[in-house]
This record gives C-alpha cells, sequence and structure tokens, in this order.
C-alpha cells in the first residue's frame, strides 16, 4: 500500500477479503517515545481484555509490560535530562 508504510497488509489479508476486519495498523517504532506509547496502548488493551481480575499468568505478563514501560519512561527522561545540560553546556561556550 503507497503511503502506508505502518500497515502490515499481510496480518489481515484473509479477513479483510471477507470484510470483516479493517487493516491493522501498527506504528513505526523508530524511537523512544513511539515505543513507550505502543507499549502503554498494549498494556491498556491487553488489561481491557481481561477485565479486573486477570489470572496469574496473565498478571504476570501485564506486570512484564508495565516494567518494560517503567524503563521506557526512565530513559526517555534521562534523554530529555541529557540534553537539556548539553544545551546549557553549548550555550556558556
Amino acid at each position: 500500500m503507497p503511503g502506508h508504510a505502518d500497515i502490515d497488509p499481510e496480518s489481515s489479508r484473509p479477513a479483510r477479503a471477507l470484510g470483516l476486519v479493517s487493516p491493522l495498523r501498527v506504528a513505526r517504532l523508530d524511537n523512544l517515545r513511539r515505543v513507550r506509547a505502543e507499549l502503554g496502548r498494549l498494556y491498556r488493551e491487553a488489561r481491557r481484555r481481561e477485565g479486573r481480575f486477570p489470572d496469574a499468568l496473565t498478571a504476570q505478563r501485564l506486570s512484564n509490560v508495565l516494567g518494560a514501560l517503567r524503563t521506557a519512561i526512565e530513559v526517555d527522561e534521562l534523554h530529555a535530562r541529557v540534553a537539556e545540560l548539553e544545551a546549557r553546556l553549548g550555550e556558556r561556550t
């Protein structure tokens, strides 16, 4: 599909041929903010599907996603702080 680099046309071809679903949109994960956003979407969707009280295996999987999300947030914040410090150092010289 020209112009739709973030859509995997193969993933939904059979169902789409029957008119059952629209194409699955998958965001490009080429920077930390997009990865963080995708982790958040993944967690929220899984949580919605499992309801208020997921089984133990699902709870473990959800906590793994949250751990990855936490790491992504921490790295994103550190990146922003380093960029700010570099900008301040650049102003001094």
